[in-house]
């Protein structure tokens, strides 16, 4: 389920929110307790040089929150594409990382002639990702290092570090 939340001072939009592929506890919480992430993925874009657009997808393929752009907010079909392509991505590095034997997904990257689209996942497959694009002559180490701040703030929001994600606890051994 998608939907818009206004925030809590002036009515400006935050971002899209979806409550698929969290934690029990964030989900538990609903849509309003993840409609204030749409100013973490604003303020890494205003304070790493050269990223132009960020956007936190849950592990099913919807967008969780977006940054605006220049000339505004990024449009619902863009962020949804944007979306499909961090689902993708990170689903190639998992799925390259079990094939080769060389261990989980850190972060994928993609260079384009203009830009380069760099794709980290927030833990496992079904704990979804945030992509960035990075325009211009922008410092990928200094977006990396700032990728990996947002992705651990996103985590301990969304509650993706806590022991009970996944299976149930498993019981108690006898000695």
């Amino acid at each position: 389920m998608t939907e818009h939340r206004p925030a809590a001072s002036g009515g400006r939009p935050v971002g899209r929110v979806a409550v698929g592929s969290l934690s029990p506890a964030a989900a538990a919480a609903g849509p309003d307790a993840l409609a204030g992430h749409a100013w973490l993925m604003e303020s890494f874009v205003r304070r790493t040089a050269g990223v132009s657009q960020a956007i936190a997808v849950t592990g099913d393929g919807l967008v969780l929150a977006a940054s605006g752009t220049a000339a505004g907010r990024l449009p619902t079909d863009r962020s949804d594409q944007l979306a499909a392509v961090a689902g993708g991505l990170v689903s190639l590095a998992h799925a390259t990382g079990r094939l080769t034997d060389a261990g989980d997904a850190v972060q994928a990257t993609l260079e384009l002639a203009e830009a380069v689209v760099v794709a980290r996942p927030l833990g496992g497959p079904a704990d979804g990702s945030v992509l960035v694009l990075a325009r211009g002559q922008a410092d990928l180490g200094y977006v990396a290092y700032e990728l990996a701040v947002l992705v651990s703030r996103l985590r301990r929001a969304l509650d993706l570090d806590t022991p009970h994600r996944g299976a149930a606890a498993a019981p108690p051994t006898r000695r």
